[in-house]
Formats: C-alpha cells, structure tokens, sequence
C-alpha cells in the first residue's frame, strides 16, 4: 500500500506543468537564458532542507548566499531560498529527474521564479545551473566543463523545438579529460563567464 502511494504521488508529480514544459525539457539558448531569467546570480549553496507535506508531496528548500548578482534584484550578501520539488524525507525519495545543488555547491544560477511554484526554478531546469568546481572549472548540465559562450541564432525555438540535452545553444562544452588538450579550447574562467553573461543581458 505505501509503494502504491508512492508511485501515484510520483505519477501525479509528474503531470505537474512547468511554464514552457512539459514531461520533456525544451532546449533553450544563452540569450534566452540570459534576458528572460527573473534573476542571475553567483552563488553558495549554505543549507538544504527537504520536507514531506501532509499529502505526502516532498520539496527541498535550497537557501542560497549570494555572491554576485549578474542580473535582476537580488543583491550581494542576501540569503535566497529556493523550492525544488523532489528530495528525500524518513526515507521516502521522490525524483523528478532534476538536480537538486547540494550544501556546500558554489555555481552560477539563472533563476527562472522565486515566486511561482515551479517543479524546477531553474530556467531551463539543469540549462541553468552551473557549478563551479575548486579548480575554477566550470560544470555545465551534462556534466561536462564549459570551453566557450557565444550568441546563438534567436529562433533556437521557432518551428524547430528540440529537446535538452542538458546545456543551452550557445554553451560549448568537453569532457573534463579533453580539456587543455591541444588543438581543443581551455575553461572559460569564472570572470569571463560572468562577464559574457552581462554583456548579453539587453
């Protein structure tokens, strides 16, 4: 009887809908990224706290400080607190197939809404979360080291949706074992990225 519950609340999870998705994520680019985002920020992700409402759903609120803003009313050394459905509660887990930032993460976070309640805030749900790693590298979607950000052609969702892959048009990415390998580009580095970022916002 539990297991049946849990697979119903997942079920019903699952047909939540998400502005401008649905089962699947559509692939979004930079631009997109970058000037419909409610807010960017640099930030660290300073506590975790996930909780099981009195339906049975599971949300994990993330509480981040901020450390930079690159776009929107977030201001430098606020403490933010996002909801993210999914997360682990007396053992129950529920996936939603996105990533939740762990205590302790330190990335770059385009947030999509802070006030309506999303299954994902993330814009683009892992299309906009970056990690940045101790080595100053950072870690795109798929898991794979950002080499390069560039403009894209604005129709990316024209007639032509396509779903994601993890990263947005305009995120070129490479294995972290091909980095620095010649002919191929090195990491951008933080400040590049931060800088290219601003410079799209219009």
């Amino acid at each position: 009887m539990f297991f049946i519950k849990k697979v119903l609340l997942l079920a019903a999870l699952c047909c939540l809908s998400q502005p401008g998705l649905a089962s699947s994520i559509l692939k979004v680019n930079i631009q997109q990224l970058v000037n419909q985002a409610e807010s960017v920020f640099e930030g660290e992700v300073v506590a975790t706290t996930p909780e099981m409402n009195a339906d049975g759903s599971i949300y994990t609120y993330v509480d981040f400080l901020v450390l930079d803003v690159l776009s929107g009313n977030t201001n430098v050394g606020e403490t933010i607190t996002l909801r993210f459905t999914g997360g682990t509660v007396n053992g129950l887990t529920l996936d939603m197939g996105s990533i939740i930032p762990q205590t302790g993460e330190h990335g770059v976070y385009f947030i999509e809404s802070n006030s309506t309640p999303l299954i994902n805030p993330l814009y683009g749900w892992s299309q906009g979360h970056y990690r940045i790693l101790t080595n100053g590298n950072i870690i795109a979607g798929n898991n794979q080291v950002v080499v390069k950000v560039g403009a894209t052609d604005h129709n990316t969702q024209g007639s032509k949706l396509k779903l994601s892959t993890g990263i947005a048009s305009g995120i070129t990415t490479l294995p972290p074992q091909k980095v620095n390998s010649v002919p191929l580009s090195p990491p951008i580095s933080l400040y590049e990225f931060k800088t290219l970022i601003k410079d799209m916002k219009q």
